[in-house]
């Protein structure tokens, strides 16, 4: 059995990085996830992340495993605002605040970036989600139900009643 890391580096994506995430997707959701599914394909994410579309940041374990991704999604580059998401973390390598670390970068990479908002949807069976929204202060603007579900195990559905869009600053 592999010894967990003990120590772990956050950074942004680099090139030779994506067929780490690619993998920790799979790890995570299978082929379900099907919200993202440029997560499925390397050059995708390579290719967002050169034009500014996507910027990501992972989380490396002591071995240089790709152990967790979150990433602010751009639409158009000239846009002010993202939205957070693309959030995982391995489950063996959880309970180590990656997912806030991660986060913490994405902040500094949007103010580097000149964007005045991020915002964000909570799920309600995201732990994570829910707790960073509120652990920063996000202020709800919006609820709407949950459309598109099919990442979530048959027997969690039912409590997937709303999203919540959150703006970070």
């Amino acid at each position: 059995m592999k010894t967990l890391a003990t120590e772990y580096t956050v950074r942004r994506l680099r090139a030779e990085d994506a067929e780490g995430v690619v993998d920790c997707v799979r790890r995570v959701y299978g082929d379900s996830y099907i919200i993202h599914t440029e997560l499925y394909h390397p050059e995708e994410i390579v290719a967002l992340n050169e034009v500014g579309r996507l910027v990501s940041v992972v989380a490396l374990d002591d071995g240089g495993e790709i152990v967790g991704h979150y990433a602010l999604e751009r639409p158009d580059p000239s846009f002010r605002i993202a939205e957070s998401g693309e959030a995982m973390v391995l489950p063996q390598h959880q309970h180590h605040h990656l997912l806030e670390k991660m986060r913490l970068l994405l902040e500094e990479e949007a103010g580097r970036l000149g964007l005045t908002g991020i915002f964000g949807r909570t799920v309600t069976n995201h732990l994570f989600s829910l707790k960073d929204g509120r652990a920063v202060r996000r202020t709800t603007v919006r609820r709407e139900p949950r459309s598109n579900a099919t990442h979530v195990p048959e027997h969690a559905r039912s409590a997937l009643a709303t999203n919540e869009r959150r703006l970070l600053f």
